[in-house]
């Protein structure tokens, strides 16, 4: 699974389509709480996750949503 999260100054987090009833939620929350634990739960972005088969599990989601919002932080464009 790969994940891509745009980082925004709008709080809240926004979810492409992904796969299976409730994943979305699933995504969106592990990113907010990303976000969170690196003291920026004040701002926001867009989450695009992208998975081949089968819907993914909650867990998978949750990981990939958390490597996505790590690896936009740690981006050169931010500032």
């Amino acid at each position: 699974m790969r994940g891509r999260f745009r980082l925004s100054e709008v709080p809240g987090v926004t979810v492409g389509p992904v796969p299976g009833a409730g994943s979305a939620d699933v995504a969106a929350t592990a990113a907010y709480r990303a976000l969170g634990s690196a003291g920026l739960g004040h701002l926001g972005g867009r989450l695009e996750l992208r998975t081949t088969g089968s819907a993914p599990r909650s867990s998978d989601l949750a990981r990939a949503a958390r490597r996505a919002v790590a690896a936009a932080l740690a981006g050169p464009h931010r500032g």
